[in-house]
């Protein structure tokens, strides 16, 4: 309380109300000139009526809050030269302040101007003295340096390395490396990244520069730090250095690959940086978004061929060089990430095919050269294919497929593939499927190679596989994520475009029917988990060499594909073409915006936030915040469909979870594309959207005894729930035909149904639901891969689950398999006699049929799952015909139904037939027959042998994951429990096989994670964290067991919500 005494204020009201008729109807606001007041007028049947109002007030202080400003909201005149401006009039809540407020929060607006504007000059004049941005660090900062990212103040701008390679024992690496630095802050020490060598020298200046004074390395970090005396200069400077190492006996790094030609070893030295081993071949700045161009030049005996990404310009023997050397030197690069660099040399052969120029109008990307000159693309372009001299003969195919597919991509994106030559090598031991090192890619034998032994399967793989590291030139080469929290804008794109790249060449193989049930199954059910990710993460959870290797998983590749279809294919919703996706035409708004996103990035790097604004040009959707949940948060969408009354179809959204309830955050909502096919409409698609909680309106109105199906075509990344009626009304569609004998609805719709079903059992619905559409099965068409695709894990998934494990093979061959192969019928009312088609001796082809791909996919599917229920006619024809095989014949065995027949023998569980089919494996000449064979070696159950198989000398290291999945698939809980706990007692050796590095600790991360996925058996899980503890220098990412564990809890979840129903309802 002070001694200041209250305010006067008095008023003299004076009010006029004036009638006034305005002209043609129209009201207009007057002005009431005595009292300066705006009057708002009202109309009341032809006439305006308009108050004013004249206040006087006597003001004795400054704290009067009741003044004319606020009773006649009078906007202030700001006049400049005249003229009004609008902009500088005060808001609304300053009129509600007193005199004294106002005086006040001018006062302070004036002094927070001015302490602003010093503090800006100070800055200004700091950045003036040092010669540097706002933040200059020491020059010994980076001396000390313990951080995993590099520091950032020193930059590779090019690269020239000199590799000499001894291709004997014992397998020395001698090399040099030139690093054109630009150093932005002066510093005494250099960090970068070098692991598994011996640095000799390091000099500043070149050659013949200065030594560094200090080498010191932290082999946690993988970083070596150079020092000298004084500190280096701003601007351009010169790293040179020399350093040794042996070729590598892991997959990583510049290492070995050894193979059997004409019954002699021989070997092969490959390269494999990815995600970060490039620092295993040479030092260098290993982080994606540091790039430079390369210049290789490899010395070696002239008995190998030598490739790398570049054409190489000259090849000869140096005078100075010993007899018998050969020097390759390779055109210099354009800038790229260290973990695309690629150097291969072997004896080897290839297959060559050309391309012709990319056609008029396709952008081709440039970088003016050290002269200013800008190269010109060559009429032609060279594709070679590549292999051990034994294998030309299967390279065929690849070649034909990478030189059609090429084309495809430029015409659909506008942008030309951007090197001068192409080369894809099939590398005897690789680790992954395949590589994508920009020019020269690398695979394994059976990701390139098409023999007599393949199947359809096989095909079909080799395709899709070269497509997407074609894909990778462009998403990932060209353009590339700035980080590897963002490994999605290269792998998600890669694992969506290579559909395109495949069905463009081979329409005939159902590529992109197969989409759905070979993507999302996997991607819902690894973003299911709490320990789950969004596509794209923090930098903060992608810091350790564990954790990168641990973002190569199913929601980099498969969600980021799906959720780049589901936009692709709202975005053309209204195309007038029924083959929009697998003709791409410049219509296609989709691919606009990637060709803006392609231009604008160009040898460069990127963001999901970048792709997203790159659209703004292309279209008029502003993506970015419609995406935002899509890539910035983890999980998917349950959409949970109902009927009213009146027959309307509403829609409400949820977080899908496995282990608890969710309700609609209305601070995190998805945009949700809905596509949807009724009973009133079956063939045409309409789309709809969900951006609330709810749907506001109906999105459509179901007719009495209808049906709809969501989702359709199944392009949206998320699951659908419906009412009890909706659910039973679409048990009844999947069984129906049109009048011309084709279903209405499709495969991929039933597809759908079937995982939906049996996923969202126990979110207000029961197993039955799915176990209805189980027994409808075997009304769908023969020539319809789609439904028995999806449902057939998840047979064998409740066979491992349900405690009645008889009753349910029992019910599984009379109910679901036997009818359908004795009964079953082709789409178009095609007559043909199908009873003898699930046999292995049986037709293998049937004219006329509407999806032949899908009808030979089919088959060995059934024929597989059969003799995995133990078929007895089935399991007598596999053991005739598997005494034939092993001598070397198999009269009219058609290839896609060889790993049926090895399956099938497996399971009958003879050590006799374990032994003869490890001979084979040692004898056999063709990737793919090895890999059939490894697989069935994990169906035998004789006790630890299968295991032990895979430290065996006949199971290569890049086989071990095949046979171990095998073993866990296979075998269901038990076999899995078993692999687990003899884990636990052989990582070491496991691991020193694998290669002992950052790849090998991912591999046998994978391995644990997919057999804990056959695990309902809780008393694992402690298992599993002991493995973690004492193996975590192995396994450094966590998360492979946190999601092990998971699976097993939501595994034991199944069990005891939904085993005693199944059980209960296949017996009644």
């Amino acid at each position: 309380m002070n001694g200041t005494p209250p305010r006067k204020v008095s008023f003299s009201p004076r009010f006029s109300l004036v009638d006034e008729e305005e002209e043609g109807g129209y009201t207009k606001t007057g002005e009431d000139v005595r009292a300066g007041l705006v009057t708002q007028p009202y109309s009341h049947q032809g006439g305006t009526y308009r108050h004013s109002f004249n206040v006087d007030i006597e003001d004795n202080g400054d704290d009067v809050l009741l003044d004319w400003e606020q009773y006649s909201r009078t906007t202030p005149r700001w006049r400049l030269f005249g003229k009004e401006i609008g902009c500088l009039s005060p808001p609304d809540w300053w009129y509600h302040l007193t005199k004294g407020q106002r005086r006040l929060l001018f006062l302070f607006f004036i002094g927070a101007t001015s302490f602003t504007l010093i503090l800006l000059v100070m800055m200004a004049l700091a950045s003036l003295h040092f010669g540097g941005g706002p933040y200059v660090p020491h020059p010994d900062i980076a001396c000390e340096w313990n951080e995993w990212r590099l520091p950032d103040w020193v930059k590779p701008a090019a690269y020239s390395l000199d590799f000499e390679v001894n291709m004997e024992e014992p397998w020395t690496v001698e090399a040099s490396v030139y690093i054109d630095l630009d150093v932005l802050h002066s510093t005494r020490c250099v960090v970068l990244h070098a692991a598994d060598m011996s640095v000799v020298e390091a000099r500043l200046g070149g050659d013949d520069g200065l030594v560094a004074m200090n080498k010191t390395y932290d082999e946690s970090l993988e970083q070596l730090t150079l020092r000298w005396d004084d500190a280096i200069s701003v601007g351009e400077q010169r790293l040179y250095m020399t350093f040794t190492y042996p070729l590598r006996e892991g997959m990583a790094g510049f290492y070995k690959s050894t193979y059997m030609d004409d019954g002699k070893e021989e070997t092969l030295a490959a390269t494999q940086f990815e995600a970060n081993s490039a620092r295993m071949a040479f030092p260098c700045f290993d982080e994606p978004h540091l790039k430079a161009p390369f210049t290789v030049e490899v010395v070696t005996s002239k008995d190998y061929t030598v490739l790398s990404n570049m054409p190489a310009k000259k090849v000869h023997h140096h005078d100075t060089q010993e007899e018998g050397l050969q020097a390759w030197h390779f055109e210099t690069s354009p800038p790229m990430s260290t973990y695309l660099l690629a150097i291969i040399i072997g004896k080897m052969e290839s297959v060559t095919r050309e391309i012709e120029a990319p056609a008029e109008g396709v952008w081709l990307p440039q970088l003016e050269d050290q002269d200013g000159k800008v190269s010109e693309m060559k009429e032609k372009r060279v594709v070679q294919v590549w292999g051990i001299p034994s294998q030309i003969q299967h390279l065929e195919y690849a070649a034909d497929a990478a030189s059609r597919i090429v084309p495809v991509y430029e015409n659909a994106l506008n942008v030309a593939y951007a090197l001068p030559k192409l080369d894809l090598v099939a590398i005897p031991d690789f680790a992954a499927g395949a590589m994508e090192n920009w020019g020269l890619i690398t695979y394994r034998q059976s990701a390139l190679l098409v023999s007599p032994t393949s199947s359809l399967a096989d095909t079909r793989y080799v395709t899709l596989v070269v497509a997407h590291e074609l894909a990778h030139q462009w998403f990932g080469n060209l353009v590339t994520m700035s980080w590897w929290n963002e490994l999605w804008l290269n792998e998600g794109f890669a694992s969506y475009f290579e559909y395109l790249g495949s069905e463009a060449v081979h329409g005939n193989m159902s590529f992109l029917d197969g989409f759905y049930f070979e993507n999302l199954p996997k991607a819902l059910d690894y973003d299911g988990k709490n320990v789950s990710h969004a596509l794209s993460m923090g930098n903060e959870l992608v810091d350790s060499s564990g954790a990168i290797e641990g973002v190569f998983d199913a929601i980099e590749y498969q969600k980021g594909a799906s959720v780049l279809r589901m936009l692709r294919a709202w975005m053309n919703k209204g195309s007038t073409r029924d083959d929009w996706e697998s003709q791409p035409s410049e219509d296609d708004p989709f691919l606009k915006g990637i060709n803006e996103y392609l231009r604008k990035h160009s040898f460069l790097n990127s963001t999901g936030v970048s792709l997203w604004e790159s659209f703004d040009t292309s279209t008029e959707l502003d993506l970015l915040p419609l995406m935002n949940e899509w890539t910035f948060r983890d999980g998917y969408p349950l959409v949970t469909v109902s009927l009213d009354g009146k027959g309307n179809i509403k829609a409400k959204q949820e977080k899908f979870s496995v282990s608890e309830e969710m309700s609609c955050d209305t601070e995190n909502l998805w945009w949700i594309p809905i596509s949807f096919v009724s009973s009133d409409s079956t063939t045409q698609i309409k789309w709809g959207e969900l951006n609330a909680c709810q749907s506001l309106r109906p999105l459509m109105t179901l007719p009495k005894n209808g049906w709809v199906k969501i989702n359709a075509g199944q392009y949206g990344y998320y699951r659908v729930n419906y009412s009890p009626q909706l659910w039973s009304q679409l048990h009844d569609a999947v069984q129906q035909f049109d009048s011309n004998g084709f279903p209405l609805l499709g495969g991929v719709d039933v597809a759908g149904l079937v995982e939906d079903s049996f996923h969202v059992a126990g979110h207000g619905i029961t197993m039955e639901v799915f176990l209805k559409f189980l027994q409808a099965l075997h009304r769908r068409p023969v020539d319809e891969a789609g439904p028995w695709m999806s449902a057939l894990p998840y047979i064998r998934r409740i066979d491992n689950l349900v405690s009645c494990q008889k009753d349910w093979s029992n019910f599984v061959s009379s109910s679901i398999l036997e009818p359908f192969i004795e009964n079953g019928t082709l789409s178009g009312n095609l007559g043909e006699n199908l009873v003898d088609f699930f046999t292995f001796s049986g037709t293998t082809e049937i004219d006329g049929v509407s999806n032949p791909a899908e009808l030979q996919m089919l088959r060995p599917a059934i024929i597989d799952i059969a003799g995995y229920f133990g078929t007895q006619s089935i399991v007598d024809e596999a053991k005739s015909l598997f005494k034939d095989v092993a001598k070397g014949k198999s009269p009219g065995l058609h290839p896609d139904l060889r790993s049926s027949l090895y399956n099938t023998i497996a399971k009958v569980n003879k050590k006799n037939d374990m032994s003869t089919m490890v001979s084979m494996l040692k004898a056999a000449e063709n990737a793919d027959e090895s890999e059939r064979i490894i697989r069935a070696l994990g169906i035998f159950d004789h006790g630890h042998d299968s295991l032990k198989l895979s430290l065996d000398p006949a199971v290569k290291a890049q086989d071990m994951g095949i046979l171990m999945d095998s073993i866990s698939f296979h075998g269901g809980n038990k076999a899995a429990v078993r692999l687990i706990e003899w884990m636990q007692g052989n990582i070491g050796p496991l691991y020193e096989k694998l290669g002992q590095d950052t790849v090998a600790g991912r591999k046998l991360g994978q391995i644990i994670e997919r057999a804990a996925a056959h695990i309902k058996d809780t008393e694992t899980m402690s298992v599993l964290r002991a493995i973690q503890d004492e193996s975590s220098d192995i396994l450094e990412d966590v998360r492979y067991i946190d999601r092990a564990i998971e699976s097993i809890r939501s595994n034991a979840k199944w069990v005891a919500d939904h085993s005693d129903f199944v059980c209960d309802w296949i017996s009644e």
